[in-house]
């Protein structure tokens, strides 16, 4: 019996989806982080840690795989042979090197981790040519650009982490402050995950009320110098953990589980990803901070804010610095 009505096509996704094969390439911080969401959120049934340190990777493998029997099937194989990813559906990037300390700027590592995403790619593209990339390394938008622009594949289906972390860091923030359920506050953070990042506070809401001057939630009065200062917080945030703890993991690979939730099911929920733009506020050629509706086949579309003329020249800036810095390190690139 085959099922019709206006649901049909997700159910019969859902029912012929029900394998699915994730691979994490780099098992460092972020890397284990990513595949321990994902074997505990019960996201693959197939799941695959590659890495240089062949030893580490399967080490990494075994210990998710004492905890199979608390948490549910799921298959786990570790190894630095990539045909262990032959046919995956999705696979997470959190290869390359990370921040030394604070000091080092997310532009300093670029050069470094380039080198090591073209040889991954090379890879890719020879065992699982269909797979979505997630790319969570840093420089994000620019290592998502240079993906897209040296993978067969088509660009939809190459996108990162973007300002996930920071935009759910900020939402959670102004969330507390009004006493409300941060699902409730609309807020992006957007531009770039880094240095160029800025919120959009000229489309923030909050239970669709606009967050401007003289507006009243929940019996707080808008203060736009104290909720600038909760955004200061969060783009030093990331600086504050590393200084703690010397990186920063846990979230970010929550957010690959979000991410891979949302194509897994089909969600097509709109997210802060890094995104290619074509043409969206006069910019092409480069992957910018940005919301995009996410679905089974990858990126679906972008949603274009009306950003204020502020907003759209911090867009654009951070657009030029990346675009500028990702044409200097690789010349190759199509203008």
């Amino acid at each position: 019996h085959h099922q019709s009505g206006p649901f049909a096509g997700d159910i019969r996704f859902l029912l012929e989806n029900e394998e699915m094969k994730i691979g994490v390439i780099g098992v460092g911080y972020v890397g284990i982080a990513a595949a321990y969401s994902i074997f505990q959120q019960k996201l693959a049934n197939e799941l695959v840690l590659i890495d240089l340190n062949e030893k580490r990777a399967k080490a990494e493998a075994m210990d998710l795989m004492h905890g199979q029997a608390l948490v549910g099937r799921c298959q786990v194989t570790g190894g630095s042979d990539y045909a262990l990813l032959h046919n995956a559906d999705v696979i997470v990037v959190a290869a390359g090197v990370a921040q030394k300390d604070a000091s080092e700027t997310r532009v300093m590592l670029l050069e470094r981790n380039i080198k090591i995403f073209g040889s991954i790619v090379k890879e890719l593209d020879t065992y699982c040519p269909n797979a979505i990339i997630i790319v969570a390394t840093n420089p994000c938008e620019i290592l998502t650009t240079y993906v897209q622009d040296v993978s067969r594949r088509a660009k939809y289906k190459v996108l990162g982490t973007g300002t996930l972390l920071d935009t759910s860091r900020l939402r959670s923030s102004i969330a507390q402050h009004y006493a409300i359920s941060s699902r409730s506050v609309h807020i992006y953070v957007l531009g770039e995950h880094g240095d160029g990042q800025f919120v959009s506070w000229s489309t923030a809401s909050i239970a669709a009320k606009p967050l401007t001057e003289g507006a009243v939630i929940n019996g707080i009065t808008y203060d736009k110098k104290l909720l600038e200062s909760k955004a200061e917080e969060t783009t030093r945030a990331a600086y504050d953990i590393i200084d703690g703890k010397g990186y920063t993991n846990l979230a970010i690979g929550l957010c690959c589980a979000a991410i891979i939730r949302s194509i897994r099911d089909n969600e097509k929920a709109v997210l802060p990803l890094s995104v290619r733009l074509t043409g969206e506020y006069g910019i092409r050629g480069i992957c910018v901070a940005n919301p995009a509706i996410l679905g089974k086949d990858g990126i679906e579309a972008l949603i274009e804010l009306p950003l204020s003329p502020d907003e759209l020249a911090s867009m654009r800036g951070a657009a030029k610095t990346m675009s500028d810095l990702y044409h200097s390190v690789n010349p190759d690139a199509e203008p």
